[in-house]
Parts: C-alpha cells; sequence; structure tokens
C-alpha cells in the first residue's frame, strides 16, 4: 500500500516532467515560427515604405556600373516620408522617436553617400531591430580603437610638426641674432 502511493507519486512526476518537456519543444518551435514570420513581414514592409516614399516623394535614378537603373531614397524623401503612416509604424515597432529620423538615416546610410537603395534601407532596418547583438557592439568597438588609434596618430603627427616649426622658428631667431651681433661687431670694427 504505501509503495503503491510512492509509485503513484513517481509516475505522475515523470509524466509531468515529459509534458512539461514537450510543451516545451512546442512553444520553443512556435517562437522560432513567429520571429521568421516577424522578419518576413518586417522585409515586406520595409519595402512597402521604401516603394511609398521613394515613388510618392522623391525619386531619383543614379547610374550604377554597368548602367543598371537603381531607385534611391534621399535624406530630403527620407524626412518627408517620416510623415506617413507606415513610416511611422516602422519607427514605433523599432521603439525609436520620430525625431531620431536624422540619425536613423545616418545609421541606415553607412556609405556615407546620402542615398539608400532598396536592399540597404531594407537589411540595414532589419539590424535596428530588436537588441544589439554582440557581434555588433564588438564591431563598434573595434571601430572605436581603430579611430581612436588614427586619431592619436594625427595628433601626434600635428604634434612633431607643430615641434619641428617652432625649432626651425627658433633656429631662424638663432641665425638672425647672429647675424645681428655680426653686424654690430662689423660696425664696432669699422669706426
Amino acid at each position: 500500500p504505501l509503495s503503491a502511493i510512492f509509485f503513484f507519486g513517481y509516475i505522475s512526476f515523470v509524466v509531468l516532467v515529459m509534458l512539461n518537456l514537450v510543451t516545451g519543444v512546442f512553444v520553443d518551435g512556435a517562437q522560432k515560427l513567429r520571429a521568421k514570420d516577424t522578419e518576413k513581414a518586417l522585409v515586406k514592409r520595409l519595402r512597402r515604405i521604401f516603394e511609398e516614399t521613394s515613388d510618392k516623394v522623391e525619386e531619383e535614378s543614379l547610374q550604377k556600373g554597368g548602367g543598371d537603373q537603381i531607385t534611391v531614397i534621399t535624406f530630403p524623401g527620407f524626412k518627408s516620408g517620416m510623415e506617413k503612416p507606415e513610416m511611422k509604424g516602422f519607427f514605433e515597432y523599432l521603439n525609436i522617436d520620430l525625431e531620431e529620423g536624422d540619425l536613423v538615416f545616418r545609421l541606415l546610410d553607412t556609405s556615407g553617400d546620402g542615398v539608400l537603395t532598396c536592399e540597404e534601407f531594407v537589411t540595414r532596418g532589419l539590424r535596428l531591430q530588436g537588441p544589439a547583438k554582440a557581434i555588433d557592439f564588438a564591431r563598434f568597438q573595434l571601430q572605436y580603437v581603430d579611430d581612436m588609434q588614427e586619431l592619436k596618430s594625427v595628433v601626434k603627427s600635428l604634434r612633431d610638426d607643430q615641434a619641428r616649426q617652432m625649432q626651425q622658428q627658433s633656429s631662424r631667431k638663432r641665425v638672425a641674432n647672429t647675424l645681428q651681433a655680426d653686424a654690430s661687431v662689423d660696425d664696432k670694427h669699422g669706426d
């Protein structure tokens, strides 16, 4: 009788553990599917925003490589596109304030040419979604270290140039003083 109670408790515990594992597997799978669906929906949304902004606001064609025409969004087009509900929804989805539109454009335009292609807009827009990944932060740190080294090099070069100029100026003063002293000695000997 007592062993039957322990056996029933053991079986109940094992069944609960198995149900919990099965539920965890299903929930994990559902979360992964939801994440993929969300990303696909965001890609469609970004493409639609790009098409609407580039078509209706400001469209500019650039020659690329072999003469292919590509449509781009410039900063003024992006700025006026921020008035559209789709763009506002995108900013809302990313939890970014609309007043940070300038920053968002600069983040999307990593080439710094002032224009965004559809591919740039979509792929870089996806990167703004969610928390920063460790690789993004590491890339930022590496870029920061590289920039600081370059800045130190420029500062050192400027200091070296300044020291060299001061040395040259000091040498010129010594030469001028020597010439002036020689001239005064010649004047005394000439009398």
